[in-house]
């Protein structure tokens, strides 16, 4: 966090999306991914915010096998 707020980002959520899978066990079942939501100044807050758990379904792309929605970051 420190070097996003030395950059002039903001910490304005925190999403989780959750997986139908484990990528990982050890200590833990590991089934979910989760993102921040950073901004510069104010961007204006969405008419119809998006929820901050969501499911996260593998998309099969071969950008990054964890890309996450590209609407979510449009809004």
């Amino acid at each position: 966090m420190h070097a996003w707020r030395s950059a002039g980002f903001r910490v304005l959520e925190h999403l989780v999306f959750v997986k139908p899978y484990d990528s990982s066990q050890r200590y833990v079942r590991r089934r979910h991914e989760q993102a921040y939501v950073l901004a510069k100044g104010f961007p204006p807050v969405p008419d119809i915010p998006p929820a901050d758990v969501m499911d996260w379904h593998y998309s099969g792309s071969e950008l990054h096998p964890t890309q996450k929605p590209v609407m979510l970051m449009q809004t």
